[in-house]
């Protein structure tokens, strides 16, 4: 894979997972992950961002309508998990690309596959950040100091992702491990996902 040989200053390998598995009920029967923006796919757009930042590997986790998003994605050199249990939400989602991080990560950064405006250089902040921090830190995106997205996990967390369910990924173990977790600034990035045709909308209108 040709972003396996990407690693940060310190040599701290940490693997990108896109949650892409969603059934876009609030967007009236459009996969909004299949939307086109700017000439590709909203998720390819997020996928493209991983690329261009140093994680170690992506692994793209698909579910509802699990092939179009592979083909949406053509040419990109990611892996990918298949979630049949999608339509449980997201938590079965995360467990599924947790157990595709490989072994010698440092780490996992968690990108929601509706989240178009997070890029390569945000990303490389956040790993950045990981880096500079102790072993048991969870780094998490902020816009004007509200908690967002993406965030990146340690891999001492891993087995705790594993056992998580519902439909609120791992929000009640940042809860949990409030004073653990280091904010990054990314801005209105950190917040902006399209969940509805509205939202979609207003996002073309920029």
């Amino acid at each position: 894979m040709t972003n396996a040989v990407k690693k940060l200053q310190g040599n701290i390998p940490v693997h990108a997972i896109v949650l892409a598995a969603g059934q876009s009920r609030r967007m009236g029967g459009t996969n909004k992950l299949l939307v086109q923006l700017d000439g590709m796919a909203l998720v390819r757009h997020v996928v493209e961002a991983a690329r261009a930042s140093k994680v170690a590997g992506i692994t793209v986790v698909g579910g509802h309508q699990a092939q179009d998003v592979t083909d949406a994605l053509k040419g990109l050199d990611v892996e990918y998990c298949l979630n049949s249990d999608f339509a449980d939400g997201l938590a079965s989602s995360l467990r599924c690309g947790i157990t595709s991080v490989p072994h010698d990560c440092a780490g996992a950064i968690i990108l929601l596959g509706d989240m178009p405006r997070i890029t390569g250089t945000m990303i490389n902040h956040m790993l950045e950040e990981f880096e500079q921090a102790q072993p048991s830190c969870i780094i998490q995106a902020t816009d004007c100091g509200r908690r967002g997205n993406p965030v990146v996990w340690p891999a001492k967390y891993f087995d705790f992702l594993k056992q998580i369910s519902g439909d609120v990924g791992g929000r009640h173990l940042i809860e949990e491990n409030a004073e653990n977790v280091i904010t990054v600034e990314l801005g209105e990035a950190a917040r902006l996902d399209i969940d509805t045709p509205e939202m979609l909308a207003r996002f073309k209108q920029r």
